[in-house]
């Protein structure tokens, strides 16, 4: 239910597209290139969840920087005006959600009981995968229908959405043994 509700936020991707066409007039070259900024700031994000973090945070603790940052980060999009603020959303942004990302399939891990964790993990994963569908669909009729291609509201949904996840979190097993196991691992790396 947590993974359902985290990735059934209102999601704005295809909306902020338009919205960058549209609104902003950017091309679609300048576009390309915040998707690959986008990246860049995804591996750093997955570098500094490895190599910094794992050890220092539990799973629930990460789950609230997650959702706090991912919120942060999703409340940013309000103030894309111009390519330097797309620029720093966008590489802020991919960093955020790999962490998010990582941290989710951290919780994910420690709920698999051993016998059965390759299906377990994929069962959780279709599921993360088709509220993902759905959010997509949900973001645009939003956007379309009931927005009338506004996108601030959209985005002021999407945040407050991702804020209410943090009620899911002291539901979640307490089970911290996939961050432990990644601090192990990082005492014998660094």
């Amino acid at each position: 239910a947590f993974l359902a509700c985290w990735n059934l936020i209102p999601n704005f991707g295809t909306p902020l597209y338009y919205h960058l066409t549209d609104r902003l007039n950017f091309d679609q070259y300048f576009i390309g290139q915040l998707v690959s900024l986008g990246a860049v700031g995804a591996t750093l994000g997955a570098i500094a969840y490895r190599r910094y973090g794992a050890e220092r945070l539990s799973t629930p603790q990460w789950l609230y920087v997650s959702i706090l940052s991912s919120a942060a980060t999703a409340f940013a999009h309000l103030f894309l005006a111009d390519a330097p603020s797309a620029i720093a959303v966008y590489v802020v942004g991919g960093g955020v959600s790999m962490v998010a990302l990582l941290t989710i399939f951290s919780v994910a891990a420690s709920v698999c009981p051993p016998q059965a964790a390759g299906s377990t993990f994929a069962a959780l994963m279709a599921v993360y995968s088709a509220a993902a569908q759905v959010s997509s669909m949900l973001g645009g009729y939003l956007y379309e229908r009931v927005f009338d291609h506004h996108i601030a509201p959209l985005i002021a949904l999407a945040g407050c959405c991702t804020l209410a996840v943090s009620f899911w979190v002291p539901f979640l097993p307490a089970d911290d043994g996939v961050t432990a196991e990644l601090a192990n691992e990082n005492a014998y790396v660094g």
